[in-house]
């Protein structure tokens, strides 16, 4: 099977182009976006045939996107990082995610996998609120999801911790070396009251890199 002709993506929030790039050897983007102008011209320097739409999501309509089977979202970190104003999901500029949730809604064909990356904050915030908001909202949209955080420093000498919530499709059958029964290294404390509180969660596993 060829991986970068079969599976497709979209890449919101898209910055520079590092999820897109991280992921080429699996996935095709085929739709991605961002508003900065400085970031989308990195992104069209990295990719010279980029599908780049240089608009703010808000003035981005679902019904025009291209199917795709996974939708990352790495949206604004401002309003969860301990160094902003911790609004949370709800401020000027992490609340955007809500923008990305309209889109998804209004796309004819549902990615089957969708992943929301942020700052630890995200877990932190508000006692977890935050999470268990997006968490419900991708459960009334039909997927069973999880989160993890890894630190960066498991492959470069810099600690940048990052939440991943993963969500799957309901009805997709997930590999069983891809789930566990309980927590493992992807999970913090905080993570695991999530998981122990949390509809439909999932114990996503990986073997934890050699340091």
């Amino acid at each position: 099977m060829d991986f970068k002709t079969y599976f497709f993506m979209h890449d919101f929030f898209a910055g520079s182009g590092l999820v897109s790039f991280a992921l080429k050897d699996y996935f095709k983007c085929v739709w991605a976006n961002d508003c900065d102008l400085k970031k989308a011209a990195i992104y069209q320097a990295n990719f010279k045939d980029a599908p780049l739409v240089i608009e703010d999501l808000r003035n981005i309509s679902g019904y025009d996107l291209p199917f795709a089977h996974l939708s990352w979202v790495s949206f604004p970190c401002q309003d969860l990082s301990q160094a902003g104003h911790q609004e949370g999901i709800l401020g000027l500029r992490s609340g955007l995610v809500w923008e990305f949730f309209r889109v998804f809604d209004e796309l004819k064909i549902k990615p089957q996998i969708i992943v929301l990356e942020n700052v630890k904050g995200l877990l932190s915030s508000q006692k977890g609120e935050h999470y268990k908001i997006l968490h419900q909202a991708l459960i009334k949209r039909g997927f069973k999801c999880g989160a993890i955080l890894l630190n960066a420093s498991y492959f470069v000498p810099q600690s940048r911790p990052r939440v991943f919530l993963i969500a799957v499709k309901d009805e997709i059958k997930i590999p069983n070396h891809l789930i566990s029964n309980g927590p493992c290294w992807l999970h913090d404390k905080s993570l695991i009251t999530l998981g122990k509180e949390m509809p439909n969660w999932l114990w996503w596993y990986a073997d934890e890199p050699l340091t």
